[in-house]
């Protein structure tokens, strides 16, 4: 499974973020403009990626950039239900066919679940059904 594929998929949560905070009132602040994004290696972890930070990248609604893995990480600022920058991390499991995800967008609002890795009928690989782990 390519990190593109995973990239996109987390873009999309930033799009849907976004439409959803459209449906509510300004006092709840805004979902952030991006995600700080970590590839890690596979851990043993029931629910969460504790491996090694592999690459990283900044993605947002627009497009996607790569950041060095040893930089230091920005401050989060807090606004409203939301940080102004979010995080976000996946793995990929090639043996179980999964791919596991987490993000956080605020201090109560992040999810972590694994995304199946499916073939389709053309033989392209694609991400499935997700199986949620947790929720904040």
């Amino acid at each position: 499974m390519d990190s593109e594929t995973i990239l996109r998929h987390l873009q999309q949560v930033l799009r849907d973020l976004h439409a959803e905070s459209a449906r509510h009132g300004p006092e709840l602040g805004s979902p952030p403009a991006s995600l700080i994004v970590e590839q890690r290696t596979p851990s043993q972890h029931a629910q969460f990626n504790t491996g090694t930070t592999m690459k990283r990248w900044r993605v947002s609604v627009d497009g996607t950039a790569a950041l060095a893995p040893e930089d230091p990480l920005p401050a989060q600022t807090r606004s409203g239900m939301y940080y102004d920058s979010g995080r976000a991390d996946f793995s990929v499991h090639e043996q179980l066919g999964k791919v596991r995800v987490g993000w956080q967008v605020g201090p109560r609002y992040g999810r972590g679940y694994d995304l199946p890795i499916e073939r389709s009928p053309d033989g392209a690989l694609r991400l499935g059904v997700p199986s949620p782990l947790w929720v904040s």
